[in-house]
């Protein structure tokens, strides 16, 4: 029934069906044309992934709106190929598109349980639907109730998407010139479970390790994913990074990110563990955490892919989160919006809450580790804690730890800062309304705290506290280090500690710069909200 051209595609009604779609099919058309139930193919027979690198899918498949069902992928080889549905789609250019959509996926397993290789590879992807998407759409595609288990191994795994990446080499990529950039759109994630509890049993200094609800990474500045949500999913990771080139990133919605996310949203609650490692309410973090000893590929044939080295910068935008963020042991950051920032964030939110323990480190409302960025119009409500004993307690309404020069702009806090723990003998204790950390040449512009939101004073040890109710730490604007200070003495304008009365006033916010109605919607006896979000719907 219909022989696989876009006007006649070949009709999918069983999981017959889907098996027999073999490598001398993977550029043809495909609808689906009833819901399947896997259970008993899955314990019968065998399913091998559609697609891998070498034989890549290239063809459409529709999944009609209907709902695949009990997918079950165990003992998982990571080294072995991408895992899913699709374990490798590819386009052929941008007018010749791999698309796969208007699917659901449902009550479905992934287990990670091998790790076979001792060298990371980027286009190795996990996932229920597409493990890797090179240059590729995946449209309107949804994981219910997923359980996802990744015992060992630096790994890519999303619900949806493994990994996103571009079509074409490595020169055209950062010149902005390859011939399809992938995208996840109207994608999601709900309920269930995605779980690692395991390290690698290699020490793999460039390899990274990345989880996301949606989608596991996402690569490139011109790949994008859009208006994609994770909605109860619950995701924990316990995973040690060897060093800052070899993190452990998890997120809500992405788990590493050097390209777009834009109009996305987590309501699932992420908690990390384990040193190097960063968690995010929409993004884990970047894939050059660093910007040091980033190893690009060998070559662009090269089977065995290295760490990459970012080919560009990140963007986060008109998104938000609402689910729990949370840290134990030697994690390093974690944020409502993203645990590592070294571009932009935009017209974002947070109003989940974030807390750290144990050696946990950083925690901030917005963003965490923060290096050469930007946050624009962009606020917390939700609550920012931390009841550990660790080296440094360092918490913040927005922005955290500031590594080099970044920007706040317009960025407000309400949520209010606390901690019940206590830095080390040789530790340091910030907490700031808006930003903490070492700044050279950092600036603040038009931000604003409610008052008291910036928490009391850290308890512990003889080392004294530095709250700042604005900022803490090294912010010097011309660039010089100096002591902890509780005000920056340069670099802030305007903005400042407000009463509540402040903060609810629409004549004060007018007066502050939050005037662009574009970007803000100012309501009598309310705080500013951001309208490109609130339009969106998402």
């Amino acid at each position: 029934t219909g022989d696989g051209e876009t006007a006649t595609p070949i009709k999918i009604g069983f999981m017959r069906h889907l098996s027999n779609i073999t490598s001398t099919l993977y550029d043809k058309d495909f609808l689906q044309v009833s819901n399947i139930d896997a259970t008993w193919w899955m314990a019968n027979k065998t399913f091998a992934a559609i697609g891998q690198k070498a034989t890549p899918f290239t063809g459409v498949y529709d999944g009609g709106r209907y709902t695949i069902s009990k997918l079950a992928f165990e003992n998982v080889n990571y080294g072995s190929g991408s895992t899913g549905m699709f374990g490798h789609i590819k386009s052929n250019s941008a007018a010749d598109s791999a698309v796969v959509k208007n699917l659901t996926v449902a009550n479905s397993s992934l287990d990670i349980s091998y790790y076979g290789s001792n060298k990371y590879d980027l286009m190795l992807g996990h996932a229920l639907v597409v493990g890797t998407s090179e240059g590729g759409r995946v449209q309107n595609v949804h994981v219910t109730t997923p359980t996802i288990t990744i015992e060992k191994g630096n790994v890519n795994v999303g619900g949806v998407v493994g990994v996103n990446i571009f079509l074409g080499t490595q020169a055209q990529a950062a010149a902005g010139t390859a011939p399809a950039y992938a995208t996840v759109s109207y994608c999601s994630t709900s309920g269930g479970t995605v779980t690692q509890d395991g390290n690698s049993p290699y020490v793999n200094t460039y390899g990274f390790n990345a989880i996301g609800g949606v989608v596991g990474v996402n690569w490139n500045t011109k790949c994008l994913v859009e208006y994609s949500k994770n909605t109860g999913t619950t995701m924990s990771m316990n995973h040690n990074g060897t060093s800052a080139q070899a993190s452990s990133l998890l997120g809500g919605v992405v788990g590493a990110n050097d390209g777009y996310v834009d109009y996305c949203k987590n309501s699932g609650s992420v908690t990390t563990g384990g040193t190097n490692s960063y968690a995010g309410g929409v993004v884990g973090g970047l894939i050059a955490v660093s910007g040091t000893a980033n190893q690009a590929f060998t070559t662009d044939a090269d089977a065995n892919h290295q760490y990459p080295k970012s080919l560009t910068t990140s963007y986060v935008r008109y998104s938000y989160n609402t689910g729990a963020v949370s840290a134990t042991a030697g994690a390093y950051c974690i944020a409502g919006i993203t645990g590592a920032n070294n571009k932009e964030i935009r017209e974002c939110y947070n109003a989940g809450p974030i807390s750290s323990s144990g050696l946990s480190q950083y925690a901030s409302g917005v963003g965490g580790r923060t290096t050469a960025s930007a946050y624009v119009d962009c606020y917390n409500e939700g609550t920012v804690s931390s009841s550990g004993t660790g080296v440094s307690i360092i918490l913040s309404g927005v922005s955290g730890w500031w590594i080099s020069k970044s920007t706040v702009t317009r960025c407000y806090n309400v949520g209010q800062l606390s901690s019940t723990g206590t830095g080390g003998e040789t530790g340091v204790k910030l907490m700031a309304a808006i930003s903490v950390g070492q700044s050279k040449g950092g600036t603040l512009v038009n931000c604003v705290g409610l008052e008291g939101s910036s928490g009391p004073e850290v308890p512990g040890t003889d080392i004294p506290p530095y709250v700042g109710p604005v900022v803490s730490g090294y912010m010097y604007a011309d660039g010089t280090v100096g002591t902890n200070v509780g005000v920056a003495p340069d670099g802030i304008t305007a903005g400042g500690m407000k009463s509540n009365d402040d903060m609810t006033s629409v004549v004060f916010w007018q007066g502050e710069g939050y005037t662009d109605d574009a970007v803000w919607t100012l309501t009598p006896g309310q705080y500013p909200k951001l309208k490109k979000i609130v339009d969106a719907g998402i």
